[in-house]
C-alpha cells in the first residue's frame, strides 16, 4: 500500500513535515508582526458619529465646568488643575483646545506620544464626533466660552499603554521581541534535530569502540525519519551482536571439542614410542606439531573466554618484583641462547591489584614477541604516571607499518612481512595480552620509535607501596 503523501506534514511523525511548517509559521509570524508594526508607527486616528450617552456626558461636563469657570474666575492656569479635579471626580479625562492660537490644556496625565493633531482637524466640525487612537478615546467638540475665551471642550478618557500596549508603542522593543521568539522557534527546531542525532552518535562511538550492546533506545521511540534511523540501528546492533556472539560460541566449542582427540593424540604417540624404545624422527614431529596445535587451542580458549567476558579475576596485591622478577629471568635465558641482550627496569616495591597469572601471561606474550623481532636487544621498564603504572617493553626490531599498530592485536592477525608461521607464531599473543590488559581497566598500544623499533606500552591501575 502506497504511503499518503499529506502525512509527511504531520509534525509528530515526519521530520519533513516539523521542517516545512516551523519555518512557514516563523515566516507568518514575521509577515504579521512587520505588518502589525508598520500599522501601529503609522499612528492613524478613527473617527465616527458620537453616541447619545456619550454627547449628553460632554454636555455635562461643559456645563459644569463654565459654572465653576465663573464663579471661582479663574484663569488660563487655573483650569488644568480645574479640568483635572472634575475629570477625577467624574472619571473622565477632559480636554481643552484654544482656537485661536491651537495650544490645548489637558485634564489628564501628560504622555510624550500624545498627538493633538485629531483635534485640531475637528475646529471647524459642527457636529459630535468620536475620535479614537491606540491609547485615547474622545467625543467632541463642544464650544465653550470661559474667560471671555472661546475654546473646543472634548471630553473622554486616556488609556494609559499596559504591556502590550507599551511593546507596541516602540517598535525596536516590538522588533527585539518578534526576532526573539523567531530565533527561539528556530533554535528549538535545531535542538530537536541536533539532540537525537547526537544520541545517535553516541551509540555509533560506543559500538565502534567494542561495546555491542550500545542502542540508541532513546531515538528509536520517535516518529519520524529520526527514530527510523534509530530503529534501523538497534536492529544492526541486534544483528551484528548476534553474529559476534555466534562466532565466538562456535571457535569456543570448537577448540573445546578439538582438544579431546588431541590428549588421546598424545597419548598415543606416547605409548608408540614406548614400544619402539627408540626416537622415530616421525613420532618426535607429530609429538611437535600436537603439542603447538594443543597451545594454539588454548590460546583459543583464552581469547574467547576474554571476549565473552567469562574469564574469572583472581586479584591479589602484589608486588611488582614478585610479578616480573621470574618472568624476566625466563627471558634473560632464552635472550642469551638467542644472542640478544635483555634489560628490565623497575620499582621492586610497587604494588598492584592484579590477576598475576593472567597479567604475566600477558606480559610474557609482549616479550616473547619482542624477543623475536629484535636484532640485538630487548628492554623493559616501568613509569608512574599518575595513579597509573605503564609497563614499556621495547625491541630494536624493523617495527611495524603505521597502518598495522592497532591491528596486531587482533586474532589471528599477522603482519605481511611476518607469514611465516615459524616466526610469526599463532598469531594470538598479543590478542590474549590484549584481553587481558583490558580486563583489568587498562589499555594497550604499540608504536614505532624515531630511532627504529616498536614500544608495546601496558597501563594499569598501581596502589602506593
Amino acid at each position: 500500500m502506497k504511503s499518503r503523501w499529506w502525512l509527511k506534514l504531520n509534525p509528530l511523525n515526519s521530520l519533513f513535515g516539523r521542517i516545512f511548517l516551523w519555518f512557514w509559521l516563523t515566516a507568518l509570524i514575521m509577515i504579521i508582526a512587520t505588518g502589525w508594526t508598520s500599522r501601529q508607527l503609522a499612528e492613524q486616528s478613527s473617527y465616527a458619529p458620537a453616541e447619545a450617552a456619550q454627547v449628553k456626558k460632554l454636555h455635562q461636563m461643559g456645563a459644569k465646568l463654565q459654572e465653576l469657570a465663573e464663579k471661582r474666575n479663574i484663569d488660563e492656569a487655573g483650569l488644568a488643575r480645574l479640568l483635572k479635579g472634575i475629570g477625577m471626580r467624574s472619571r473622565v479625562g477632559l480636554l481643552l483646545l484654544n482656537q485661536q492660537n491651537d495650544t490645548y490644556i489637558r485634564g489628564f496625565p501628560g504622555d510624550e506620544r500624545f498627538n493633538i493633531q485629531p483635534f485640531l482637524s475637528l475646529k471647524e466640525q459642527t457636529g459630535m464626533i468620536q475620535v479614537e487612537s491606540l491609547f485615547w478615546q474622545f467625543t467632541g467638540p463642544l464650544p465653550v466660552t470661559l474667560g471671555n475665551q472661546q475654546y473646543l471642550l472634548f471630553s473622554g478618557r486616556h488609556r494609559p499603554p499596559g504591556m502590550l500596549g507599551q511593546i507596541m508603542e516602540h517598535p525596536y522593543l516590538l522588533a527585539s521581541l518578534v526576532l526573539g521568539l523567531s530565533g527561539s522557534l528556530c533554535m528549538l527546531l535545531a535542538w530537536s534535530l541536533i539532540r537525537p542525532i547526537g544520541q545517535l552518535k553516541q551509540a555509533t562511538q560506543a559500538m565502534a569502540a567494542g561495546n555491542l550492546h550500545s542502542r540508541a533506545d532513546q531515538v528509536a521511540h520517535r516518529h519520524d525519519e529520526v527514530g527510523q534511523l534509530g530503529r534501523e540501528f538497534n536492529h544492526m546492533a541486534d544483528k551484528l551482536q548476534a553474529l559476534v556472539d555466534s562466532q565466538k560460541r562456535i571457535l569456543a566449542d570448537i577448540s573445546h571439542e578439538l582438544r579431546s582427540p588431541l590428549a588421546r593424540l598424545q597419548v598415543a604417540i606416547g605409548i608408540a614410542q614406548q614400544r619402539e624404545q627408540q626416537v622415530i624422527p616421525e613420532l618426535a614431529r607429530i609429538e611437535h606439531e600436537a603439542n603447538r596445535i594443543d597451545t594454539m587451542l588454548e590460546h583459543v580458549l583464552t581469547l574467547a573466554k576474554l571476549d565473552a567476558g567469562q574469564q574469572k579475576l583472581v586479584k591479589q596485591r602484589i608486588s611488582l618484583d614478585e610479578l616480573l622478577a621470574p618472568l624476566c629471568q625466563d627471558i634473560q635465558f632464552e635472550a642469551k641462547a638467542k644472542q640478544r641482550r635483555f634489560e628490565c627496569n623497575y620499582p621492586q616495591q610497587k604494588i598492584l591489584d592484579i590477576d598475576a597469572r593472567l597479567v604475566s601471561s600477558a606480559l610474557e606474550n609482549v616479550l616473547r614477541n619482542a624477543l623475536r623481532y629484535c636484532v640485538s636487544r630487548v628492554s623493559l621498564d616501568c613509569i608512574q604516571q599518575g595513579e597509573r603504572l605503564q609497563i614499556r617493553i621495547i625491541d630494536d626490531g624493523p617495527g611495524l607499518p603505521e597502518d598495522e599498530l592497532q591491528a596486531v592485536f587482533k586474532p589471528f592477525y599477522r603482519v605481511s612481512s611476518a607469514r611465516n608461521r615459524e616466526s610469526g607464531g599463532t598469531g594470538l599473543g598479543l590478542a590474549i595480552a590484549a584481553g587481558a590488559i583490558a580486563s583489568h581497566g587498562g589499555r594497550i598500544w604499540a608504536e614505532n620509535l624515531p630511532q627504529g623499533g616498536l614500544q608495546v606500552t601496558m597501563e594499569l591501575d598501581s596502589l602506593e607501596p
